[in-house]
């Protein structure tokens, strides 16, 4: 190779959608300020002006990690698949998102031009913001979990792709957040200039990948090697993230998929009315659609007859200030047969405000998220304090052992009573059991490291690492199973079925409710969550009662001593914290079987 320039894979050869040609020219300072933070700004110029370097042949043996994979596949490509560094898949996609995020730039300069924000362009920003960071977030996923570590293992991955990587998924999630909290008083320029900063440094990963990723991925691995790759992706996308797929046949064209983009991934023609369509009507409706409403300042469905999804909508099935959920608990693919029909949505959005968060399980759930905001409270003030003591060390040991007690307990409740109980009537989705299956294996991974943890000379930021990591992720679960559990469970089961099962589990271990009725309150569980469940005083004589001080004595007081830095043995805050919230009196009695029938 003389030059990039005459590279068949340089820039001049493999042409791809730049900022030139998506910038706003009055916005360019902004944007310029936000990329320096957290951005190379000569990778900004550099693509700015397609600069970007090449890989050449002569550089392919730097990336090589062992004689095993030699960078050889290059000449089946060019012989096989002329234009392959263009005409990819990767490549497709990428581009698809540009294409995404270029048509919602139209949109907010639209909505923008009109004037105030008004509140139904509001929520539809939301609602389309809502399939894109699905699908978004489900791409750097896979990109940080799955891609990269299976080519790491036949050549050096490129830090600068790396770093693109991490910039856009930074600033993926500041506009997450700021969308999150958008309403009619926000500023639409503020928005616009965070939204051209994505942009860009999307552009920027996306050339990087087309100018590096692309040449690498294919000279270390053979066609097939990538058909296998890219079949497990589009597979694993269709059962946890179909608004890619959808957004993906949007960017190429119906046509041009099925003739093309289907041939070139060896899926049979058949496999589009069968499998993909139905995530391209889809993506249509819940995506598209909105778009063509901001851009035409039309709101959308003016004139339809609300349905009881958008009944729900209304009513904030989810979780926070997003009024919108956009998983379909009607969709057949969920449905195991005609016995059992997603019929019984409409009576639980009759009778409560909020279907979600009148579950006791959503109450459980809260329990679990209180538990670890107290942790964290009680690890930063132990690490504020300097030195860990012997007891302080014992007390986090000892509170943990009752978290991940219960944890596991209701993972094996879900798993081997409530999964099997609900697909007689639903196929429960994967990705809840999963993600069940991954905080268990994060706690088992908390618990070997407080198990090598030295008694002498302890420093909790490792352990504090861990427990941030454990939050983030059981709040992010709890999201999507929010959004996914209960609109399936509730468009099958009826209250009073599901008041019968929760009623059947109610004995599921030794402190397994003590949690739920504590973070619930004693007196609003007994009000409100037994009457709801149908479950009598005799519930609470015979169990609940007891389970409830069995948490207050053996575990909040750990908590409570934690924060103090005051022993457990010269603390009684844990009772008298718990007393404060009761109006039953309290009569001081050591024997359990009395305290619960007092009241306690």
């Amino acid at each position: 190779m003389n030059g990039k320039n005459t590279s068949p894979w340089s820039r001049e050869q493999n042409p791809l959608i730049t900022p030139k040609t998506c910038m706003d020219d009055t916005k360019t300072t902004t944007v310029d300020m936000q990329i320096g933070k957290s951005f190379p700004p000569d990778m900004f110029r550099a693509i700015a002006t397609s600069e970007l370097p090449a890989i050449e042949l002569e550089d392919l043996p730097k990336y090589q990690k062992s004689e095993e994979y030699p960078p050889d596949h290059l000449p089946s490509w060019d012989e096989n698949c002329p234009g392959h560094l263009e005409n990819n898949t990767v490549s497709d996609a990428e581009n698809s998102l540009l294409f995404e995020i270029q048509s919602m730039k139209h949109a907010l300069l639209e909505i923008r031009n009109r004037g105030p924000l008004p509140s139904w362009a509001c929520q539809s920003i939301k609602a389309w913001w809502e399939g894109h960071y699905l699908w978004v977030n489900a791409r750097f996923d896979s990109f940080k979990l799955q891609f990269i570590p299976r080519l790491e293992r036949r050549f050096h991955f490129p830090e600068d792709v790396k770093e693109a990587l991490d910039s856009c998924y930074e600033t993926f999630q500041a506009l997450s957040s700021m969308i999150k909290h958008l309403s009619e008083s926000s500023s639409l320029d503020a928005l616009l200039d965070l939204w051209m900063s994505y942009e860009e440094l999307s552009t920027i990963f996306a050339s990087l990948v087309q100018t590096k990723l692309i040449v690498l991925y294919h000279a270390f691995f053979s066609i097939q090697d990538c058909v296998n790759i890219t079949t497990r992706q589009v597979t694993k996308f269709m059962k946890d993230a179909s608004t890619r797929v959808g957004a993906f046949i949007h960017f190429v064209g119906v046509h041009d998929f099925q003739t093309r983009i289907l041939p070139r991934e060896n899926y049979p023609s058949i496999s589009w009315s069968l499998n993909f369509k139905k995530h391209y009507d889809a993506y249509l409706e819940n995506s598209v659609a909105h778009l063509d409403a901001l851009v035409s300042g039309k709101p959308l469905g003016q004139s339809q007859e609300i349905s009881i999804v958008e009944k729900c909508r209304k009513r904030r099935r989810t979780m926070g200030e997003d009024d919108h959920i956009y998983f379909n608990p009607f969709d057949s693919i969920y449905q195991v047969s005609e016995e059992f029909l997603p019929d019984k949505l409409g009576e639980w959005v009759k009778d409560f405000e909020d279907h979600v968060k009148s579950c006791s399980r959503y109450d459980t759930n809260q329990a679990h998220l209180g538990e670890i905001k107290d942790m964290m409270n009680a690890l930063m003030a132990v690490g504020e304090r300097g030195e860990v003591s012997d007891w302080e060390m014992q007390s986090i040991h000892l509170w943990f052992n009752a978290h991940i007690e219960w944890i596991s307990q209701l993972h094996i409740v879900d798993s081997e009573v409530l999964h099997p109980c609900y697909e007689k009537r639903f196929h429960y989705p994967q990705v809840l059991k999963d993600g069940s299956a991954e905080i268990n294996a994060m706690l088992v991974q908390i618990s070997f490291f407080l198990d090598s943890l030295k008694p002498q000379k302890v420093k909790l930021d490792g352990l504090i690492s861990l427990w941030k990591r454990y939050s983030a992720k059981v709040n992010s679960f709890f999201d999507l199973f929010n959004r996914i559990h209960f609109p399936l469970v509730h468009s099958y089961f009826t209250r009073t079925e599901i008041a019968e099962i929760i009623s059947s589990v109610v004995y599921m271990g030794p402190i397994g409710l003590g949690p739920l009725v504590y973070y619930k309150g004693k007196e609003k569980f007994r009000k409100e969550t037994m009457k709801r469940e149908n479950l009598t005083d005799l519930h609470w004589h015979m169990e609940l009662g007891s389970r409830y001080i069995t948490y207050v004595e053996k575990v909040v007081i750990h908590i409570n001593a934690l924060k103090s830095g005051v022993p457990p043995e010269e603390d009684d805050r844990g009772k008298t914290e718990i007393l404060s919230m009761m109006d039953d009196q309290w009569y001081g009695k050591s024997d359990m079987k009395n305290r619960v029938d007092d009241g306690f």
